[in-house]
């Protein structure tokens, strides 16, 4: 995407299996660049395998050239090779002019290395005011660095203007294996930060972290200074009661309904548009059976809450209705033929609307429609 102004876009139930592609990608775009913006955006409920490929992003594969990607979502599992992170795999920008801000990741993501709650692999961008959940697993390491693995940043390279900043992260897990005996060079897991320019010198520390905290059950991976504390790598240490709306007001989270002010919630907040519905689709459009025969229609509202759909029929002497029932994020319609004719199945949600339409044929018996 070059220039491109992507916004409102979502995408639920992805499903990805390529065990034999080795390229980049993105659960809702590739390339961004060139000033491009992604807004208010989501990839929901994704399942990616991609066990070959490197720079994979749960939004975009990378970032570059003055893009950004501002209050999206992505929730799901996915699998790569390395540069893998929840938004995206890779930002490459040395002067620190792209972001990814005000986003929330909810996943289980693993790769060999290079692995991100945000992102994969960043050159000091502005990652700011995002929330992690879920786990991240690194099953070998690099040979060169170790795992790189971190709660918001997997490899955050060279110290330029971006910051690391008003980050929230509450992991389950963070998996790796240590490299035994190994030097500064391969302690390269944190739960913000994997790999800084100390794992690198040894004496250097990272000036573009700060205000980053972590639920305090998932405990440092290291107790040393140069990685602890708000402004280090491993960030601040922080209870799950003291997470609260005006903590996080503190660090400039912005309550609302908009992406300029994207958050809602008492405690632990969420998008605005986090279990809204976002429309209603029916998942068969047309059908046609046989008279005395048993149909069902599947009606999904992604995002919402199949308590919220409700069902009517045009006409009920076409067809009668056996049973309703919740499958998921929708709504079964079951329903028995009667004799033939058309009907309309119309499932409503808010303001959203989706309709099957039923054409009942004769029932048949040697070639003949009996009536």
């Amino acid at each position: 995407a070059l220039q491109a102004k992507v916004e409102d876009v979502h995408v639920y139930g992805l499903k990805v299996d390529g065990s034999g592609f080795t390229g980049s990608f993105g659960g809702l775009l590739g390339n961004v660049s060139v000033m491009s913006k992604v807004s208010a955006c989501s990839v929901e409920d994704a399942v990616v395998s991609l066990p070959a490929s490197e720079s994979v992003g749960g939004l975009c594969a990378s970032l570059r050239t003055s893009s950004s990607v501002v209050a999206s979502k992505f929730g799901g599992s996915m699998v790569a090779k390395s540069a893998l992170g929840g938004i995206a795999g890779e930002v490459y920008e040395n002067g620190g002019l792209s972001s990814i801000t005000d986003c929330h990741v909810d996943a289980a993501l693993t790769a060999e290395h290079t692995i991100g709650g945000i992102v994969g692999s960043d050159n000091h961008n502005e990652i700011a005011r995002n929330r992690v959940e879920g786990s991240l697993t690194a099953t070998t390491g690099s040979k060169w660095s170790g795992p790189c693995i971190g709660g918001i940043v997997g490899v955050l390279e060279m110290m330029n203007a971006g910051k690391v900043a008003g980050n929230v992260v509450c992991l389950d897990a963070l998996n790796f294996t240590p490299v035994e005996g190994g030097s500064v060079r391969y302690e390269t897991a944190h739960r913000i930060a994997g790999q800084t320019v100390y794992n690198e010198t040894g004496t250097e520390t990272d000036n573009g972290l700060a205000a980053n905290y972590v639920e305090e059950s998932l405990s440092p991976v290291s107790t040393q200074s140069a990685y602890a504390g708000a402004e280090g790598a491993e960030g601040e240490s922080i209870a799950r009661g003291s997470l609260t709306t005006d903590f996080f007001k503190t660090l400039g989270y912005g309550y609302g309904a908009s992406a300029p002010s994207p958050w809602k919630g008492d405690a632990l907040p969420r998008l605005y548009f986090e279990g809204e519905t976002r429309g209603l689709v029916a998942v068969t459009t047309q059908l046609e059976l046989r008279a005395l025969a048993a149909g069902e229609v599947l009606f999904l509202a992604p995002g919402g809450s199949c308590d919220d759909i409700t069902v009517s029929v045009a006409d009920d002497g076409v067809i009668e209705v056996a049973y309703i029932e919740s499958r998921n994020e929708g709504k079964v319609v079951a329903f028995d033929a009667l004799k033939p004719g058309v009907t309309t199945i119309t499932a409503r949600c808010g303001d959203y609307t989706a309709q099957c339409v039923v054409t009942v044929q004769g029932a048949g018996a040697s070639g003949i429609d009996l009536v």
